[in-house]
């Protein structure tokens, strides 16, 4: 799998991200692969980070938080943020301290293709530091880089809905921002998806109704062949599967299926429904891109 790495020297300065007096720290080198190295939107990506101290550090004397963000340059919204505590406190680091770790992250969709102002790609830039969360107008800037992004509509593998599925629905006010759209199969629906001729992940977020069918059972499968067979725990389930090129055959298009042994009825169960579909499985998201296992 190809990487890309971006690389940042020892001289580090502090930044004020409002007010506040400018600082200086030495010492710290980062740099970082990103996999996959081609970028689009509707893609996680994994992100390895290797940071070194040498013998030009010194203390920072407090645990400071590492900022993670993406953003479109040309309209200055932030895509991706993924703020979190590295991996050794800072306030124990210490020169000669190498530290490594890898966290993935998802760059969700926001190239328009119906937009006039349509393009197949951007540049958008990656900012990393730290900050101290009491100190919240500072951040030293550890790496900024600007990267290269297409839209998933022209680089991703097409997924098409064949049969066996209900029509798009949405929610908007939904609790969990990652549930305000899904599909409903029957008891078997079908995907035709394009073959990328790559080993890829299938991503299955998706929830069934345990208040009318308990011990509902799913099956999925590419092509003929059984990824898993399982009763899902609790009323929402997800998924990941590594699917190699040798799974999907060398055909142009390849199936994926979504099979239930039990499907209800809403107005048979419900008195208050008028909802006369046969509903199986609620897919939240189904995703198939480049893996990063």
């Amino acid at each position: 799998m190809k990487r890309l790495s971006l690389f940042v020297l020892a001289l580090i300065m502090l930044i004020p991200m409002g007010c506040g007096s400018k600082l200086e720290q030495k010492g710290i080198n980062l740099s970082i692969q990103i996999v996959p190295e081609r970028l689009s939107d509707n893609l996680f990506v994994k992100m390895n980070y290797n940071t070194e101290l040498t013998g030009e550090f010194s203390s920072i004397g407090s645990d400071m938080s590492m900022f993670v963000h993406f953003w479109r340059k040309k309209t200055k919204e932030m895509i991706v943020q993924d703020d979190h505590m590295p991996v050794k406190p800072t306030s124990s680091w210490k020169p000669g301290d190498t530290m490594t770790e890898s966290r993935i992250v998802f760059i969700p969709r926001f190239f328009n293709e119906y937009a006039f102002d349509y393009k197949k790609d951007e540049t958008i830039r990656l900012t990393i530091g730290l900050v101290d969360p009491k100190k919240p107008d500072q951040g030293v800037i550890l790496l900024q880089k600007d990267l290269m992004i297409e839209s998933a509509s022209d680089v991703a593998p097409a997924i098409f809905h064949d049969v066996g599925w209900h029509q798009p629905e949405v929610n908007s006010k939904a609790d969990n921002p990652e549930e305000t759209k899904w599909r409903w199969t029957m008891q078997k629906a079908v995907c035709i998806i394009e073959n990328p001729r790559k080993t890829c992940d299938l991503r299955i977020n998706g929830g069934v109704n345990k208040t009318y069918l308990p011990d509902q059972g799913i099956t999925i499968k590419i092509n003929d062949t059984v990824l898993e067979q399982f009763i899902p725990e609790t009323s929402k389930f997800s998924k990941i599967y590594t699917i190699t090129p040798e799974m999907v055959g060398d055909l142009d298009e390849f199936q994926l299926t979504i099979e239930t042994d039990k499907t209800f009825i809403p107005s048979l169960v419900s008195p208050d429904s008028k909802d006369e579909r046969e509903l199986g499985v609620q897919v939240y998201f189904l995703y198939f891109r480049d893996s990063i296992q």
